[in-house]
């Protein structure tokens, strides 16, 4: 088989297994409610419990004069910054229980049907997230260096920035100062970078969970066998992440009709153009959702295919 042929059957194989394993969809849907609950409350939460016990607390500020709200709300800003982080690392634990979880289920599934898919106990979640979850916060802790090498440009700009932040706030350093336009325009690209770098970074992290479920790797030896993949079969990874890209636009080209035409239909019917809308926000997080399992198994297949 060409690749082409070779990525579809990943696809192929993985949409199988998820609808054998229906269950996973439920982890899915659970998984992906995870990170907006954790994040929002965990910045949420302080500024609650601030308001609650009576200090001060303006929010208008916020909208009237932002300057203002910072300068008056620094300890609650320091404070909901606390429990965004503690938000942050609770939601960093689920993420490597999920995957570890996920790559596991997916070999079990992928193996049993032998040459085929086969059926997977939902007991089997807990058992393989708990197996993959040591070997999954190795890889991450070393395939997360990745994206600290973008950051090392940003230290200059935000070394220079904080100390005249005073003088950015209250109006009396412009923004257009050749200086810090310089600095911005650093922070800028060390942003791009940092974004693309975390993106390779999450890509080689699920390739060495499958290298080091299917083949026993662990650390730096699961690091190493994805990237001899990533040597070996390029042509396949290219392939699959132009498939996921395609895939998602269809995806989005389906929800985008009911989101954007409710707001153009809404001008003469404003019944039916709430009602598109309301039907397009679910179904392009439904839609989001099954994709992002479909691509995650499918890579998995993938490896363990091509292998």
């Amino acid at each position: 088989m060409n690749t082409v042929e070779l990525v579809v059957a990943s696809l192929r194989r993985s949409a199988v297994l998820i609808g054998k394993n229906i269950w996973l969809l439920g982890w899915a849907f659970l998984y992906s409610s995870t990170a907006p609950v954790l994040l929002l409350g965990g910045t949420g939460l302080p500024v609650l419990f601030w308001w609650l016990s009576g200090r001060y607390f303006e929010p208008g500020l916020l909208f009237s004069d932002p300057s203002a709200f910072i300068l008056g709300h620094a300890p609650l800003i320091l404070f909901s910054l606390a429990g965004f982080t503690v938000g942050c690392g609770i939601f960093l634990l689920v993420l490597l229980f999920y995957h570890g979880a996920l790559t596991g289920v997916a070999v079990r599934g992928l193996a049993a049907g032998n040459g085929g898919v086969g059926k997977v106990s939902a007991s089997s979640f807990f058992e393989e997230g708990g197996r993959m979850f040591v070997p999954g916060v190795t890889i991450t802790t070393l395939v997360s260096l990745l994206p600290l090498l973008p950051m090392v440009i940003l230290l200059l700009p935000v070394i220079v920035l904080s100390f005249n932040l005073a003088g950015l706030v209250t109006g009396e350093l412009s923004f257009l100062t050749p200086w810090v336009l310089l600095c911005l325009a650093l922070a800028v690209v060390s942003g791009v970078l940092t974004v693309f770098c975390c993106w390779i970074a999450m890509l080689w992290y699920r390739f060495s969970l499958a290298a080091a479920r299917v083949e026993g790797h662990h650390g730096r030896a699961a690091l190493w066998r994805a990237w001899r993949f990533f040597k070996e079969r390029w042509r396949l990874v290219v392939c699959y992440l132009a498939a996921s890209l395609l895939l998602g636009v269809l995806s989005w080209s389906v929800a985008a009709p009911f989101s954007l035409g409710g707001k153009f239909v809404q001008g003469w019917n404003a019944p039916l153009g709430l009602a598109m809308q309301i039907v397009g926000v679910p179904l392009g997080a439904v839609l989001g959702i099954f994709l992002d399992l479909w691509l995650k198994c499918a890579l998995v297949a993938l490896f363990v295919d091509n292998r």
